[in-house]
């Protein structure tokens, strides 16, 4: 139910008109939230821990064990514009999750300028906070669903991020 008033489409049929923005508008927000500019307070030097010198290594490609692992910890979430999750990849068994850790280690050794458009693909959805005026777009949040690749991509980054912490 609340999908529908959402205006969101699962029955094939359209609720556009329901929802109190346009697609135009809903755009423009979304585009505006993500561009907002990051201004760390002025003493941020004083409120950080003192940090001791560590050796970064995200240049070096990960090993298939790694990726394969930050495979097996993705959650089996809803899938991008590839509509694959996680769980489907686990699923097609050992072999396919052999040749996928050889695509991640291949792009990371690429340029991501070269990368397939459909990786840099995402779909943008806006979720009501539950508060306040459906009428009012700053009380919707934007999440990004990205396809699968993208985000065992990003999970062995940040895999290698935990461990620095």
């Amino acid at each position: 139910q609340l999908l529908k008033q959402l205006g969101v489409n699962i029955s094939g049929k359209s609720n556009a008109g329901q929802v109190p923005f346009g697609l135009e508008e809903a755009t423009c927000f979304v585009e505006a939230v993500g561009n907002e500019p990051y201004e760390p307070p002025a003493n941020i030097d004083q409120l950080l821990p003192e940090q001791q010198s560590i050796k970064w290594d995200f240049g070096k490609p990960p090993t298939e064990e790694e990726v394969l692992q930050a495979l097996h910890k993705m959650k089996d979430s809803k899938g991008g514009t590839d509509q694959i999750t996680a769980g489907c990849l686990r699923a097609f068994g050992p072999l396919f999750q052999q040749l996928l850790a050889q695509v991640i280690i291949h792009l990371w050794n690429t340029e991501p300028s070269t990368w397939d458009k459909s990786i840099h693909e995402v779909i943008g959805v806006l979720l009501y906070k539950q508060k306040g005026s459906r009428h009012e777009l700053n009380n919707y949040r934007c999440i990004q669903l990205i396809n699968v690749v993208s985000r065992l991509h990003a999970k062995v980054v940040d895999r290698r991020i935990q461990q620095l912490a």
